[in-house]
């Protein structure tokens, strides 16, 4: 057996005992304010991560364009204004005690990176930014130690920005990256605009609450009952190919 299937077992192993072990409940009122159990999901992406450190397909990555005046640094502040209210953003992920634990930093740690392409020719301009962005999409993320978001602010011309941010699954999906919009978009105009930083509604849940629910989600009898009946005439044998060699034959 080579190096690489026998890291390969010993993590499927690990994934293995973590799915048989009995999950830890903990409300998140009780959950460490630093220290805080992971999701179904996270596991699954913790343990791909594992077999493939640093893979960047497991990146999600979003392009925005900016027109007219934009200050750089007041959007840099305000992710980190950001990031100071929604936790997940300072996570780190490891092992203790043969459980995955989420790590809440006290600082936002991340990669950026400000270019100016004004003066580069104008039908250079595009392919450098799409180098530069396909790098910052790109970035090999180690979830132990982060940083786990990557941002790339390019100025184009004075009234021409691009925007790539790039951050690992773990810590964000499409639901979430409008949550971050959101909130990026009225902390940066009060910065721009020399105003308080308006006061963002409370949050009346937090990723851990959602955790704390997933863990002790029991399956309610009126539920089983309704996909019994739902599911009581299918059929008892699937007709699909289950492989490419039943389609040939086909």
């Amino acid at each position: 057996m080579s190096r690489s299937d026998e890291k390969s077992n010993n993590i499927l192993s690990q994934w293995k005992a973590l799915k048989k072990s009995p999950s830890v409940v903990v409300s998140s009122e009780k959950q460490s304010s630093d220290e805080r159990v992971v999701s179904d999901g996270q596991q699954r992406l913790f343990f791909l991560d594992k077999l493939h450190p640093k893979n960047p397909v497991y990146n999600l990555a979003e392009a925005w364009t900016i027109y007219g005046d934009f200050y750089p640094d007041l959007f840099f502040k305000s992710l980190e204004l950001v990031a100071e209210r929604q936790a997940t953003l300072r996570s780190t992920f490891h092992m203790e005690n043969d459980r995955i634990i989420c790590q809440i930093q006290d600082q936002f740690n991340y990669l950026k990176e400000y270019v100016d392409l004004s003066e580069v020719d104008t039908e250079s301009r595009e392919k450098e930014f799409e180098k530069l962005a396909r790098k910052t999409a790109s970035s090999e993320f180690d979830l132990s130690k982060g940083p786990l978001t990557a941002v790339l602010i390019a100025k184009l011309d004075n009234s021409h920005f691009r925007i790539l941010i790039s951050m690992h699954h773990i810590v964000t999906d499409k639901w979430s990256m409008k949550i971050l919009r959101d909130e990026l978009a009225p902390i940066y105009q009060s910065l721009r605009n020399h105003e308080a930083i308006p006061k963002l509604p409370s949050l009346t849940a937090e990723y851990k609450d959602y955790v704390f629910d997933q863990l002790n989600l029991e399956t309610k009898p009126a539920t089983l009952d309704y996909w019994k009946n739902k599911l009581a005439q299918a059929a008892q044998r699937t007709t699909l190919p289950y492989d490419k060699s039943a389609l040939k034959n086909n």
